[in-house]
């Protein structure tokens, strides 16, 4: 045994095995080798937040978290299906990871195969769509103080961290709820991160510092001008899995 929280996997599969998956709360992707059964075993959070890559070639089957794991076993040809999605919606959906040959495992599914007998199965063990569906019976009270619950409950479980914390601060409404939930969970003062851009003119910072003050934030401030930008877009560009329609993945 040790101190690190990824044996709770372990530990939760031999005890509950399969029926694990739907225990989990959070953002997971992983693959454990079943000695017993001599099963390997894949799957990806619900939301399908971590990648969780396989690759198909002939009896070989391979899974990784980064498709360039799979650079000395298959050519990196791009899909077309892929490509022409990118192109018409500025995003790949479902399966499609602009390789040919490479998979993403979608959210919520679990892909078995017993290696002696070279038998796969692809099941699902849970579906977001079902925590998305109305329920009209609510009133709009209810409706407030259930959600109000949901996202702190959802903060507060994410706080739970072995090497410490801190939040990603915009100045908008997205990030200031997070870190007004946050800060009033946290026994001492939060730290925060905010990008500020010296020449682009809807800069948020004023923003950030109002929301800086009104929690008693320890805030940290990151300028990145276009010089910073430009460097970085080689070193963004070579982490990437694919084209990315957004700046984002740079900053």
């Amino acid at each position: 045994q040790t101190q690190g929280d990824t044996e709770v996997l372990l530990q939760g599969y031999a005890r509950w095995n399969k029926k694990l998956f739907p225990k989990i709360e959070g953002m997971f992707s992983l693959v454990i080798f079943d000695r017993h059964t001599r099963e390997v075993v894949a799957a990806r959070d619900t939301l399908g937040i971590k990648p969780l890559y396989v690759l198909k070639k002939g009896p070989l089957i391979g899974f990784a978290s980064e498709m360039r794991s799979f650079g000395g076993l298959t050519p990196f040809d791009v899909d077309p299906a892929a490509l022409s999605e990118l192109l018409i919606f500025r995003y790949a959906a479902g399966k499609l990871s602009n390789i040919s040959n490479i998979e993403l495992l979608p959210g919520g599914y679990t892909h078995s195969t017993v290696v002696d007998l070279e038998r796969t199965a692809i099941e699902r063990f849970d579906d977001a769509l079902e925590y998305l569906r109305p329920d009209n019976s609510l009133s709009q009270e209810d409706a407030v103080r259930l959600s109000k619950e949901a996202i702190t409950a959802s903060i507060k479980a994410h706080l739970v961290s072995d090497v410490g914390y801190a939040v990603q601060l915009s100045g908008g409404v997205d990030s200031s709820l997070v870190s007004s939930i946050a800060a009033a969970e946290t026994s001492g003062k939060l730290t925060s991160y905010g990008v500020h851009i010296p020449e682009y003119s809807l800069d948020e910072r004023p923003y950030r510092y109002a929301v800086q003050k009104q929690l008693n934030l320890e805030h940290c401030e990151v300028s990145l001008g276009n010089s910073d930008f430009t460097n970085a877009l080689p070193r963004a560009i070579q982490h990437m899995e694919g084209p990315v329609p957004h700046y984002g993945c740079v900053m």
